[in-house]
């Protein structure tokens, strides 16, 4: 079974930063992170919506 991937970029600056606060959260809430990404697309996706 074939899965659909997703990659973001995102600015060399911030990319510590970020990558460092996601790796945080996994160890501190045992957080999955390619869920916990595609949740907050797809919340900030149906707030762009809701907005239109």
């Amino acid at each position: 079974m074939r899965r659909n991937q997703l990659t973001i970029t995102y600015p060399e600056d911030d990319a510590q930063q970020l990558h460092q606060a996601l790796l945080l959260l996994k160890r501190s809430q045992h957080l999955n992170i390619s869920a916990f990404c595609r949740a907050a697309i797809a919340e900030k996706l149906e707030r762009l919506e809701k907005n239109k």
